[in-house]
């Protein structure tokens, strides 16, 4: 069996994407094999054609396309699917790995055997790679906001760290066993099919047991669109309807779903009214696209059960006796 398989999604970024390969074929492998499996979710720019013309017949790479643009959660279900490692890394295409990040992250994992954990590298912005862009996340789940622990800080700013450093999620990219996914399952498709599914895939895991740990010797550097969502009106609509849905879904009480969906519907009349006053490309389809979403948010309440209630007998079994 394959050691690690690297499994890459990418849509309409064939610069950045061939950036992420490269780095990936030169990092070092040494004791471990490989696979890339790239999926590409239906790019109208060319990128597989691109990919296709620069890496088809390559032994360690897979090309994938989508028929139809179906959003992240296929396209990375898509490439797990194809997938043969004992040990998976999924990764966005605006990324660069650093030469030594896969044999931190198998050292990381070997150091843990028995435990289960999912593991994700410190991640540093790409125009300044000595600037942390995350080494974890905080989530207030009342609250529904997050923080990303370092960003904007440098490693000497932000003090020594540990090997490993806990993280209430995960983004952008991460390392585990394959034996995961036969418990926690894959990604929801149908109900977030992109915006939030990663974070649903390891609320998920926690039933089960898993710990998320930033291995800080691992490094990424990540190459991020600012304000990326603010102008792509499906973006908004997407972010707004499933902001909507994970205050009940993911909600450890009853009280704590009411808060977290006042918070959240709060959040989104503010930022309807700023958009309204402040940011002005494509105004008018974004604020429509944000209506869409909280619509579609809270009608989608009805039909929803909170995973406290789906995996009650996982929380029974995790309590101490």
């Amino acid at each position: 069996m394959i050691d690690v398989s690297v499994v890459i999604i990418t849509y309409n970024r064939k610069d950045k994407v061939e950036r992420l390969i490269q780095s990936v074929l030169k990092a070092n492998w040494e004791g471990l094999s490989r696979e890339i499996i790239v999926v590409d979710d239906c790019s109208p720019d060319g990128t597989f054609e691109f990919l296709n013309s620069k890496y088809a017949g390559h032994l360690d790479i897979k090309l994938l396309q989508n028929e139809v643009n179906s959003k992240a959660s296929h396209s990375r279900n898509r490439g797990i699917a194809a997938s043969c490692g004992r040990f998976l890394f999924c990764i966005d295409d605006d990324v660069v790995v650093h030469e030594e990040a896969f044999q931190e992250l198998y050292k990381a994992r070997q150091s843990l055997e028995g435990q289960k954990v999912i593991l994700a590298p410190l991640m540093f912005e790409y125009e300044k790679p000595d600037v942390l862009w995350y080494a974890g996340v905080r989530l207030n789940m009342w609250t529904t906001f997050g923080t990303f622990e370092g960003q904007g800080r440098t490693l000497k700013e932000y003090g020594p760290l540990p090997d490993t450093l806990e993280t209430d999620t995960i983004v952008t990219a991460f390392f585990m066993d394959r034996s995961c996914l036969e418990e926690v399952g894959v990604f929801d498709e149908k109900r977030f099919p992109f915006q939030f599914e990663e974070m649903d895939f390891f609320n998920r895991s926690g039933f089960f047991g898993y710990r998320l740990l930033v291995v800080s010797p691992a490094h990424i550097y990540h190459d991020h669109e600012q304000g990326a969502f603010l102008n792509h009106p499906w973006r908004l609509e997407l972010t707004a309807k499933n902001k909507l849905l994970t205050c009940k879904l993911w909600s450890s009480s009853q009280l704590q779903e009411y808060v977290s969906l006042a918070f959240s519907t709060a959040t989104l009349l503010a930022y309807f009214g700023l958009k309204l006053l402040v940011y002005r490309k494509e105004r008018i389809a974004c604020m429509k696209a944000l209506v869409r979403g909280m619509r579609d948010g809270f009608s989608g309440l009805k039909s929803i059960t909170p995973y406290r209630q789906i995996y009650r007998e996982q929380i029974i079994s995790m309590e101490p006796s």
